[in-house]
């Protein structure tokens, strides 16, 4: 893992000036090198979880790269992946709150990459999931007070969206325990 992690910061930093250079494929062919570096086989089970964490973070630059390269549809797909990768890796942990926020913040680009690509629906679809899981946490009691703000301003910013695709957010009342399936019994 640590050997892994020393060559993700290489790659990434070759990425990152193959981008000063304006060199976009040498940017993603160094970006798409730190990705490969987590289809290892013979990872142990808590080695499995730290490189499933650190994989995440790369597929998010790696997502965000093509989304600054204008690959729309690679970016979709990635961000897609991520939000499936941070909700089965919450589950596994039994934190299923944990990785709520992240979700949110990833459906928000992927309504966004959508929307770049001309998938109407496909945005409408994310931005609206954004949204749920945004009020979920803004109406959960386990939501610590200092994280309204910046998930009022989320919730706001998804919501201008939505209405720039001519949506409209759906009224919820309280969604928090179909979401958040945590029991205080255990």
């Amino acid at each position: 893992p640590l050997l892994t992690a020393r060559l993700t910061e290489i790659y990434e930093a070759l990425a990152g000036l193959a981008l000063m250079l304006d060199d976009a494929d040498a940017a993603r062919l160094s970006q798409e090198r730190a990705v490969d570096l987590f289809d290892v086989p013979g990872i142990d089970e808590r080695q499995g979880r730290v490189m499933a964490i650190a994989r995440l973070r790369t597929l998010d630059r790696w997502a965000d790269l093509n989304f600054r390269l204008g690959d729309f549809e690679t970016a979709s797909l990635t961000y897609r992946e991520i939000a499936e990768t941070t909700i089965a890796i919450g589950e596994d942990d039994g934190a299923v709150e944990t990785p709520w926020p992240r979700v949110a913040r990833t459906l928000v680009k992927l309504g966004v990459s959508r929307r770049e690509m001309g998938d109407r629906s496909g945005a409408l679809e994310a931005f609206e999931a954004a949204g749920f899981v945004t009020r979920t946490l803004l109406s959960d009691a386990r939501t610590l007070p200092a994280s309204h703000r910046p998930l009022s301003m989320q919730l706001s910013f998804i919501q201008g969206r939505i209405e720039e695709i001519g949506g409209e957010i759906r009224p919820t009342e309280n969604i928090a325990p179909h979401v958040l399936p945590i029991s205080d019994e255990t």
